[in-house]
């Protein structure tokens, strides 16, 4: 609708946050599963065939109607690390995943949960209903279970899950962020924070932990390059799409698309210029400020904020100019539309839209 508008314009282009499935890769049996003594993500050949079983273009289409990158890498473009030549998603190849089941034990698959947010990503639950159709052609039987962010939060954090979807943004750019919080070997501090899915590789520990004080950066980039490689080709996390921002504005600015919420402040102009807003959001973080006065403390993991439950919240208060909202991790991606919603008519001035995850995480 809004890009028949004319006198409006979209920009469309790459977030650094990918959206991927971590099959538990660690355990010695899956906790939700019909087998047992045995854990089928821990065979390799199972892991590729997932990854073939799912029909990225299909969910470009049909769920993200065109935004979305189909991805090969853990890392979107924008990301030191990411290249064309690397970024090569998994072609859709049925046949081609059955066979590897079979060799792997499984040719009549097995049964599975998937865990899935329903409020934190673009169309999340529906591209795991869709996933869990695609997987149902190979054998494989997996049990949704879709939920908001914080119970679903819950559950992989605590290792109560065989299966999950995450998204995962790059807030230094650099790849290093997303190897060493999602598969270093758990062990203290940021390695390994977001490693729940128990994927412990020596191979991969022994590039991160290098990257980590190499001060040649083309040494630096290729062990970035052979961990991200090593990281793809073991399957160890199954990636599925980059996803895409469009940015509406009027035909007559100029700007220049940029990638991460955390980097910049956008805003959009209607009729007077509203809240400087490059995305709506759905999760209020570490503090609330208005005025200077804080009126809302809490946790993104634990006060998870729909659009209707945030404009109701704004609409009891008054922000003028020079007011701050900050947030404990960057907003998330919703419709245009949705955006418009939530600011209009609520705001009488201008107020900057800053996640500054000091203390937080790019989930």
């Amino acid at each position: 609708k809004l890009r028949a508008d004319g006198k409006l314009k979209v920009v469309d282009g790459p977030e650094v946050r990918t959206i991927y499935f971590a099959p538990d890769v660690g355990s010695p049996e899956l906790k939700y599963s019909n087998i047992k003594g045995k854990n089928p993500f821990a065979e390799k050949r199972v892991r590729q065939a997932l990854s073939m079983a799912i029909d990225r273009e299909t969910i470009k289409r049909n769920l993200m109607r065109g935004l979305s990158i189909p991805a090969g890498l853990l890392v979107a473009p924008g990301v030191n690390g990411n290249t064309p030549e690397l970024d090569v998603a998994t072609r859709y190849d049925l046949d081609g995943a059955k066979k590897l089941m079979a060799e792997a034990g499984y040719p009549d698959g097995f049964e599975i949960r998937m865990n899935c947010p329903n409020n934190r990503y673009v169309n999340d639950e529906e591209i795991c209903q869709a996933v869990v159709a695609m997987w149902a052609r190979l054998g494989v039987k997996a049990q949704l279970m879709a939920e908001g962010m914080a119970t679903f939060a819950l559950k992989f954090q605590n290792f109560d899950s065989s299966l999950y979807m995450l998204g995962w943004g790059v807030a230094t750019y650099d790849a290093q962020y997303t190897l060493q919080s999602l598969v270093r070997t758990r062990t203290s501090g940021a390695d390994g924070n977001y490693n729940f899915s128990k994927i412990s590789d020596p191979v991969l520990d022994r590039l991160i932990d290098s990257m980590k004080t190499e001060t040649d950066t083309a040494k630096r980039n290729g062990m970035i390059r052979d961990a991200l490689v090593r990281l793809r080709d073991e399957v160890w996390l199954i990636p599925i799409h980059h996803q895409m921002r469009p940015w509406v504005m009027k035909q007559g600015v100029t700007t220049v698309h940029r990638t991460f919420p955390g980097q910049f402040h956008g805003f959009f102009t209607m009729g007077r210029l509203l809240p400087q807003a490059n995305v709506a959001v759905q999760e209020i973080g570490d503090w609330l400020k208005v005025n200077g006065e804080t009126r809302q403390q809490g946790h993104t993991r634990d006060m998870i904020w729909s659009i209707p439950k945030l404009i109701a919240h704004l609409s009891q208060i008054t922000l003028m100019p020079g007011d701050v909202i900050f947030t404990g991790t960057p907003g998330v991606l919703v419709s245009l539309e949705d955006t418009i919603k939530g600011f209009k008519g609520i705001v009488a001035g201008e107020y900057d839209l800053d996640p500054a995850a000091k203390n937080g995480n790019a989930a």
